[in-house]
């Protein structure tokens, strides 16, 4: 048993690092939908903790863990079993084929009720309890470290993609400031919007430096 249970986790872990990229990608492309619909840093870190594979499995095992440790507790309580049958029954013995001359068909009903409690088991329950009660704090703290991570690089996406829009819209005012300037150059010019700058066009914002310095050394 702790073998198939070692085995399992195993298996698991391999998916997880073989899932990671997805993951990656999964949470970036869900930052860029929750900066685009203007939701705020808390939104963005409560989606991914909503949505993470890895933040729903580590709650997952979490519940697992504490359904094992009720159920480990169950060795203290007492147990009821009811039981009740009814239904056909045909017998066969020599007396009964005396009097009637064939096996007699029978209606059997049958109930009972038995309570168990056990007394001592050799500290086997208090042992599986205490077993029980550590997984459970293991796989609460694999939870908690899990949604600390998943938050973590939700913030780190949500602040890059921040800081790229910002980086963009400085771009975009960068590229309005220089078209006013060419079209305040090519007015000053005398030029239309169709007609390109000449390179050598004085007071366009470029001097005629070569020909200032070969002017200077006549």
């Amino acid at each position: 048993m702790v073998f198939d249970r070692f085995h399992a986790l195993l298996g698991r872990r391999r998916r997880w690092r073989s899932g990671a990229f997805f993951c990656t990608a999964v949470l970036t492309l869900l930052t860029l939908s929750a900066a685009a619909t203007g939701q705020t840093l808390d939104d963005t870190v409560r989606a991914a903790l909503r949505t993470n594979p890895d933040v729903l499995i580590a709650r997952d095992d979490r519940r697992i863990a504490e359904q094992e440790r009720r159920q480990a507790e169950s060795g203290y309580y007492p147990l009821l079993d009811l039981r009740g049958a009814t239904g056909i029954e045909q017998s066969s013995t020599p007396s009964l084929r005396n009097q009637s001359g064939t096996d007699p068909v029978l209606w059997r009903n049958e109930t009972g009720i038995t309570l168990r409690q056990n007394l001592f088991d050799g500290f086997t329950t208090d042992g599986e309890v205490q077993r029980g009660k550590a997984r459970e704090v293991a796989a609460g703290e694999r939870a908690r470290v899990s949604a600390n991570t998943i938050a973590l690089a939700a913030i780190e996406a949500h602040l890059e993609v921040l800081r790229n829009r910002e980086l963009v819209r400085l771009a975009q005012d960068n590229v309005d400031s220089h078209q006013e300037i060419i079209g305040r150059a090519r007015a000053r010019a005398g030029l239309d919007e169709n007609q390109p700058i000449p390179e050598r066009s004085t007071g366009l914002g470029r001097g005629d430096t070569t020909g200032q310095i070969g002017r200077a050394h006549v």
